[in-house]
């Protein structure tokens, strides 16, 4: 197989696809672009079907929370960060009666701004770019620079790679760079919400 170069744009309105209150300070109307280019082999999925085991497995690991007044359920792995840092991980979004939603959150946490917009990949040596519109930034004593979006079906697959990797490097790069290396918790809790997800969307899970 050639060089496959793929550009994607999806466009986020105000749906049920909601923002956990934890993660960020924008409100559940939140909208934002991104854009996927994929400048090596066309990524493909590599994770057999998920048994009902493996499911239940992975739903033990998480950690719930609900918005009280919208009913709304978020699942993130036990091992995933609740306070600011270099991060890269996925929480699933449900509520009863509607489809469950997956949402992407990539951070950065340090002392220097980067004003990061791009998301480089290096997946066991294959390279993947995804342009991001819409990252967020505050500071007290540090930076913090953060996206939380529903990511597309390519960049989902990237993640499935990622979590099934031997190594991946991460960069986030702006006007500046910062680089670090996804660990292998990182990568079983990609797995996990994954699992969960797809328990959730076959009927494996039910939304309280």
């Amino acid at each position: 197989m050639g060089i496959v170069k793929k550009d994607e744009e999806k466009n986020l309105g105000d749906s049920q696809k909601l923002v956990c209150s934890n993660h960020t300070t924008t409100s559940e109307k939140f909208q934002t672009t991104t854009t996927t280019t994929i400048t090596t082999i066309e990524p493909t999925i590599t994770t057999p079907s998920i048994s009902r085991e493996a499911i239940l497995i992975a739903a033990d690991q998480m950690r719930r929370s609900k918005d009280e007044v919208r009913n709304i359920y978020f699942w993130t792995d036990k091992t995933s960060p609740v306070k600011w840092a270099d991060s890269i991980y996925l929480y699933v979004v449900t509520k009863n009666g509607y489809e469950p939603t997956i949402r992407m959150y990539v951070s950065y946490y340090g002392s220097d701004w980067i004003f990061w917009s791009n998301l480089i990949l290096n997946i066991d040596g294959h390279v993947y770019e995804s342009k991001m519109r819409g990252v967020n930034n505050d500071n007290t004593n540090m930076v913090y620079e953060w996206i939380d979006v529903v990511p597309s079906d390519s960049q989902l697959i990237l993640l499935e790679m990622v979590a099934n990797s031997e190594t991946t490097l991460l960069r986030l790069e702006g006007h500046y760079k910062h680089d670090f290396e996804v660990t292998p918790t990182q990568k079983h809790a990609l797995l996990n919400v994954l699992s969960v997800y797809e328990g959730f969307r076959r009927g494996v899970l039910i939304s309280p």
